[in-house]
């Protein structure tokens, strides 16, 4: 016997590693939405103030954009959104003939609108230190997956390799076995011969002496009976794995039995055709029979 075949190949499982976790929103989109509300603000800006283009309320209402947009993209948000509404501004206001001087003047000197710039640095800090956690719990997600994938191919290649030793263990066990098992000892077979029923040992009310007996006990056994119910034989199984033992499986056995039943009748049929001094068939001629009835043969098998 190969038994160093019985050994699976060690499998070398390769598993990829996890992409890059990319951003959020891509800085592309955020500067393309910067300069949409920049390009807005300035447009009612000097619809509603075409003199100084809302230098003159403090604060500037293009600061509500800047918070904005540093509330929902961070950092990114905050720059974008500042350089494309001052690029915006000094652009409309050289188009709308407007000195850039004394309006950046009064916007220097306006407390609120140095407020509204602290506040827009805030709000972009604790939006970016979301976003930097977003993107770290995304990380450590995709590891996790990862691994659990990998994990699945390994569990997967484990059972396999479990199921070709536990056959081979199975095969060397029959075949290396050096004394029959005890019959006597066996309770599932001793239950079953007297209950004249299909039993499993875990049903059995000692389970406790059942396992501590091993392998002197068989874990499901049938009866094998014949026509007027008299016991001939048990059909048992023994080494079967705890998540088989079901009563589909009992049920199968029990079948089986019966087929060994029906054989056994079909043998003691044999036999009765043979003489009992020489064990040849009875070739003495049939006795006559009535004109119509059928043979003795149909008689016997009918």
């Amino acid at each position: 016997m190969d038994v160093v075949g019985a050994v699976p190949r060690a499998t070398i499982i390769a598993v990829p590693r996890a992409a890059a976790v990319a951003p959020l929103v891509s800085t592309s989109v955020i500067a393309r939405e910067a300069l949409v509300v920049a390009i807005l603000v300035a447009g009612l800006t000097a619809f509603a103030a075409p003199r100084d283009l809302g230098a003159g309320i403090a604060p500037h209402p293009g600061w509500a954009a800047v918070i904005l947009l540093s509330a929902r993209y961070g950092s990114r948000g905050f720059g974008f959104a500042l350089v494309a509404l001052c690029g915006t501004l000094a652009l409309t206001a050289i188009v709308t003939g407007l000195a850039l001087g004394p309006l950046l003047a009064v916007a220097g000197k306006s407390l609120p609108d140095l407020t509204a710039l602290a506040v827009s640095v805030l709000v972009a800090w604790i939006s970016s230190a979301h976003e930097r956690r977003i993107a770290d719990l995304s990380a450590r997600a995709a590891a996790l997956a990862q691994k659990s994938a990998g994990d699945d191919i390994i569990v997967a290649a484990l059972g396999d390799a479990a199921m070709a030793l536990r056959a081979r263990g199975d095969r060397l066990d029959h075949s290396l076995r050096a004394r029959p098992p005890d019959l006597l000892l066996d309770r599932t077979i001793k239950a079953a011969f007297e209950s004249a029923a299909s039993v499993r040992a875990i049903d059995l009310p000692d389970v406790a002496g059942v396992a501590e007996a091993g392998r002197d006990q068989s874990d499901v056994a049938a009866p094998i009976t014949d026509e007027a119910g008299d016991v001939l034989g048990v059909l048992a199984l023994r080494g079967v794995p705890a998540d088989s033992l079901c009563h589909a499986l009992v049920h199968d056995i029990s079948l089986i039995a019966r087929w060994c039943a029906k054989t056994n009748g079909s043998r003691d049929l044999a036999i009765d055709q043979t003489t009992p001094a020489t064990g040849e068939p009875d070739r003495r001629p049939a006795p006559p029979r009535a004109e119509g009835s059928p043979p003795s043969g149909s008689q016997r098998f009918n």
